[in-house]
């Protein structure tokens, strides 16, 4: 093969290794397929749905999220037949309701209650977005928990906040994701910086307590790292000076 030719065939090779498709839902003539990317980000991964094209339709403005037609709902390529695309509603990239239930990823949250769900929208220091739902009974983090969320029931859901580095707050509780702090006064919570927190009776890191420690003393060094005038600490561990 000539030089002239070789160069050719090459070029070809990468016009053809280039063409591919922006991930996510698109309909092909009488099909539609779900694009993802697989293994790695070594190529991706192509799902062909179960969809009626005349009434299939991606919902809201991300195409890597949920889509229905007349009689399904989908979250990427998971199909829901139980849901009502009529009342069907697109609330995160994650998180979704129709008239009877919410729905996470492709778990049903089962104590929200659709009527009365919303998002809550939280900017942290750097700018982040995050989201969460909340009812009139507690709030529901959508993330990879056993279940798939988590429900953090609340008796003063008007003070729900989400606060600094994975805490939450209301009236009476605190948490730290979906795990209850023990012994906390809401009230005087303030967090620290680097997984640490305190209220006017103990120190924090996480939703443990850090034993023994000094409050007044008690200043962080570092992302898991503290001292007081007695102590340094790893997380809620004692380490030697």
């Amino acid at each position: 093969m000539s030089i002239i030719k070789s160069v050719i065939f090459f070029i070809l090779i990468l016009i053809l290794v280039s063409c591919t498709h922006d991930d996510g839902y698109r309909v092909e003539g009488n099909r539609v397929v779900f694009e993802q990317p697989w293994n790695e980000g070594y190529g991706t991964k192509i799902s062909e749905l179960d969809a009626d094209v005349a009434t299939f339709e991606v919902l809201g403005n991300d195409n890597l999220s949920w889509a229905k037609d007349k009689d399904k709902i989908w979250w990427g390529y998971m199909e829901f037949n139980n849901m009502d695309p009529s009342t069907f509603e697109a609330l995160t990239i994650s998180v979704g309701k129709d008239k009877d239930k919410v729905i996470c990823g492709n778990r049903i949250m089962k104590e929200a209650n659709p009527a009365e769900f919303k998002i809550r929208t939280y900017i942290d220091k750097k700018g982040k977005k995050n989201t969460y739902g909340v009812d009139k009974h507690g709030a529901f983090l959508c993330s990879d928990y056993p279940n798939g969320y988590s429900y953090l029931s609340s008796n003063s859901i008007e003070f729900f906040q989400k606060l600094e580095d994975g805490f939450y707050k209301d009236k009476e509780k605190v948490w730290w994701g979906h795990l209850a702090l023990p012994d906390v006064k809401s009230s005087k919570f303030k967090v620290l910086s680097g997984g640490y927190a305190t209220d006017e009776n103990h120190i924090y890191y996480h939703w443990r307590i850090v034993q023994g420690a000094d409050l007044a003393t008690f200043k962080v060094t570092g992302s898991m790292y503290a001292q007081d005038k007695n102590y340094r600490y790893e997380m809620e561990r004692r380490v030697k000076r």
